[in-house]
């Protein structure tokens, strides 16, 4: 069984470990995005669009499937810029997830991959 902490506000427990692996890969913010409002991130309504477009992207996922480009053109965003906000909204996501782990605990980013571990996993991450 994994170790498992309790988060702050009430969000309930989260398992240390790995939450998003590698094979998200160009997704993985998408993915950090969509995992931080299940854990009740509530984005700004200037940013409910862009959490519309992560989620487009991750529903289009091996379906051939283009919501996201849709999206895109019904906002008259170039794609790329919107790929570029949506990273820049998946560093404020890690940040919610950062502001909801008990001291000695934190979310990031290693090799691709994004972690809940405590500082001393941290510590001995090269």
């Amino acid at each position: 069984m994994s170790e498992r902490i309790e988060l702050l506000n009430g969000l309930g427990w989260a398992e240390l470990g790995c939450w998003i692996d590698g094979h998200w890969g160009q997704y993985g913010p998408d993915r950090l995005v969509s995992i931080a409002v299940m854990h009740g991130w509530d984005v700004s309504p200037d940013d409910d669009e862009l959490v519309l477009m992560a989620q487009a992207r991750l529903d289009d996922i091996g379906t051939g499937r283009t919501a996201f480009e849709e999206l895109c053109e019904k906002h008259g965003l170039v794609e790329d810029h919107a790929l570029e906000c949506i990273v820049s909204l998946s560093e404020e996501a890690e940040q919610y997830l950062n502001d909801q782990c008990p001291d000695g605990y934190s979310f990031g980013w290693h090799d691709g991959e994004f972690y809940l571990w405590d500082d001393d996993d941290w510590k001995e991450t090269p």
